[in-house]
């Protein structure tokens, strides 16, 4: 039978033994706590994406009478870097079908309701050598600091807009091809698609008001 003497050493033996576990178990958790998320960052660091440097702007240029009513939109994309920029017009806002395509929407400011338009899906063909050409008729060079523009005629029936009614208006949508310099400076060779940026654009928000029969704004 162990002495009183023993059994209390054996007793301060087991406490050192339990408190040097916890401060090795509190020292590991601490540097794996402070040293691991560094090391994890670095090995995941996930690329900067570069921005697009288009703005989208709209503004009303005139109404007209017609049948159901009709309104012209006017479209500025400004280019806001100092170089030049090369935009896929399909589906953008200067896309001459981007109306019936829905990429302008039109929305009653009576009923919060988005006017009828035909949605059209367009399918085009990319080149076969995978890249366009800086003259090819769907390629819109916009130059550093500048402006491209198009008139939008809405109307049915691509849309229709009720006379005698206010509608919010808004472009919307996703660039399907910008290419910019801002990487390293170079000049543009070839606009491939692989080397494109891509993105979501949305314009400021004006209100139109579509006359009533015989009526003018």
């Amino acid at each position: 039978m162990r002495s009183p003497a023993r059994r209390e050493r054996s007793i301060h033996r087991r406490i050192l033994i339990t408190i040097t576990g916890a401060l090795f178990l509190l020292l590991t958790t601490t540097y794996l706590f402070f040293s691991e998320p560094l090391s994890s960052v670095i090995e995941q660091e996930v690329p900067i994406m570069r921005s697009i440097p288009l703005q989208v702007t709209l503004s009303k240029e005139r109404s007209a009478n017609s049948n159901l009513g009709s309104a012209t939109i006017h479209v500025t994309v400004k280019n806001t870097s100092p170089n030049p920029v090369y935009l896929l017009r399909w589906s953008s806002p200067l896309d001459p079908r981007a109306v019936a395509m829905g990429t302008v929407k039109f929305v009653s400011s009576k009923t919060n309701a988005t006017a009828p338009c035909l949605n059209i899906k367009i399918n085009r063909k990319v080149p076969k050598s995978g890249y366009f050409s800086m003259e090819d008729d769907h390629i819109i060079m916009i130059p550093a600091d500048g402006t491209a523009q198009r008139d939008l005629e809405a109307r049915e029936p691509e849309v229709a807009l009720t006379k005698g009614e206010k509608y919010l208006v808004k472009a919307q949508g996703h660039w399907m091809g910008v290419w910019t310099q801002e990487n390293d400076g170079k000049n543009i060779e070839k606009l491939s698609l692989e080397d494109a940026l891509t993105g979501d654009f949305g314009s400021n928000m004006i209100e139109i008001e579509i006359p009533a029969e015989g009526g003018e704004l």
